[in-house]
């Protein structure tokens, strides 16, 4: 038993230093954002989207660039992601209360494809515009990890926001951008 204890310590060292604090970042209505400079991104707030393709549920392919023109909230998530499922209803609240608005939601499965997504957008009553990046292709545009990941793109086609993970008060940081940009 004596044995296991250095490893035991070297372990849980190893464990409290890979959970870094992430770096100050874009303060959303005077909160400091715990992530939207981290190195984590591969995007920078002012920068025009990047371009990408997208099978949606409906069928259909659309283009980033056909959303030009509206506010667009781009989330990435997974059907297995805890944060992910937290985050969907108060996504569901924020379609139905801009219904009508320049206002776009698309969430992206992240490594999914198109069938793997419908009983998760049945189950979690996904009204809005989901679609699929079954290699990550689109998702490796923005960051190499961590979901879920959510942008606001302003009517200009520029990254106007962009967080990692979810909280209320990361989520509602989004929300008044989206509130500001409409």
């Amino acid at each position: 038993m004596k044995r296991l204890i250095p490893f035991l310590f070297v372990g849980c060292l190893m464990f409290i230093f890979s959970c870094k604090q992430p770096q100050e970042a874009v303060d959303l209505n005077n909160r400091p954002s715990p992530t939207a400079t981290n190195t984590n991104f591969k995007t920078q707030v002012g920068q025009k989207i990047p371009q990408f393709s997208f099978d949606a549920m409906d069928g259909k392919q659309y283009s980033i660039s056909d959303l030009e023109g509206k506010v667009v909230w781009l989330n990435f998530f997974a059907t297995w992601c805890g944060p992910c499922i937290r985050e969907m209803p108060h996504l569901s609240e924020l379609h139905q209360a801009h219904q009508g608005k320049d206002f776009v939601i698309l969430s992206l499965g992240r490594d999914h494809q198109i069938n793997d997504l419908k009983d998760f957008v049945s189950k979690h009553e996904m009204e809005w515009m989901v679609g699929a990046d079954p290699g990550k292709n689109i998702f490796l545009q923005f960051a190499d990890k961590s979901i879920p990941r959510n942008y606001i793109i302003g009517k200009d086609g520029k990254i106007k926001a962009q967080e990692i993970g979810y909280s209320e008060d990361i989520f509602q940081g989004l929300k008044d951008k989206v509130e500001e940009l409409l």
